[in-house]
């Protein structure tokens, strides 16, 4: 009795030193991956000219809202998966994961961006390069969330680098659904009408309004969606046609809704209906999608 007391003993004497051990080790890595993170964080703004003035909510509210909505579900993503990312940070990492990390973590001092989404994505980069450096296979997923926010932020601006077909196909659109309503027309992608007061009011339709913001958004969240409750590749190929036609139909709507404010109430209202219509009808669509996406997952 007396040998087997011993012997128990002394197994939990060694559980107790690998679990001491192990948790320094975590302690270690996590201290390495916060310090370094914050060093190089204080060096891109030491290195690079960055304008506090915008992070504001008036500088949100004048570039639109829509990476940051982005980025919050990003972040519950990572919340939500957070499990497995931990469960992953126990392995030990190799020399590769070292080099990538590093190396990423390096690209924000060669990469001067203005814009406030541009900066949030260099500092994330900074901390999941040192992330990828330091715990290996555990950035995996937070590698694919950051690349989500990547994308939403510079689908937008490819857009606009592709001229004029996407906003003169929408100016189109519009003045042709509206033409039998109201005196309406186009030159280009610049409409014209004449409102009830008489007056002559012209508008400018650019890559924003042809719905390059609510597209990015919209496969935004449907690549996060994929990622938590993925599909059948068929099914999900035909619920992104879906969304996409939906998405496209959505902005039309909204520049409709848009026109008839200026068309009854003047351009000031059209001006107001712009700041807030987009924040209305698409999380009602995408509320519709995401319905139709879940019922469809529960199926499969």
């Amino acid at each position: 009795m007396d040998q087997l007391t011993l012997q128990v003993k002394k197994i939990l004497s060694k559980w107790n030193e690998n679990i001491h051990i192990f948790s320094n080790r975590k302690i270690y890595r996590l201290g390495i991956w916060l310090i370094i993170s914050i060093l190089l964080t204080g060096l891109l703004f030491q290195y690079n000219t960055y304008s506090f003035d915008k992070f504001s909510i008036a500088y949100i509210e004048k570039t639109g809202a829509y990476p940051y909505i982005v980025l919050a579900f990003c972040i519950l993503m990572l919340y939500l998966k957070r499990d497995i990312i931990i469960a992953e940070a126990q392995k030990e990492t190799g020399l590769l994961y070292t080099v990538i990390g590093f190396s990423l973590a390096g690209l924000p001092g060669l990469l001067t961006f203005n814009e406030l989404p541009f900066l949030i994505f260099d500092l994330l980069l900074i901390w999941l390069g040192i992330f990828i450096a330091v715990y290996g296979k555990a950035a995996i997923i937070p590698s694919v969330l950051l690349g989500i926010y990547g994308f939403a932020i510079i689908f937008p601006p490819f857009v606009l680098e592709l001229g004029n077909f996407f906003p003169l196909t929408t100016a189109t659109t519009l003045v042709f659904l509206l033409h039998p309503f109201l005196p309406i027309s186009n030159q280009g992608t610049t409409i014209h009408f004449i409102d009830l007061s008489g007056l002559r009011q012209t508008y400018l339709i650019d890559a924003g309004c042809s719905g390059s913001a609510s597209i990015a958004v919209f496969l935004s969240l449907f690549f996060l969606m994929t990622l938590d409750i993925p599909l059948p590749w068929k099914k999900a190929v035909y619920l992104l046609t879906f969304g996409l036609a939906g998405t496209i139909l959505q902005n039309i709507l909204r520049l409709i809704v848009l026109v008839l404010a200026g068309y009854w109430y003047g351009s000031q209202a059209l001006w107001s209906a712009h700041a807030y219509a987009g924040y209305i009808l698409f999380p009602v669509w995408y509320a519709f999608f995401a319905y139709v996406y879940l019922k469809q997952a529960s199926k499969s």
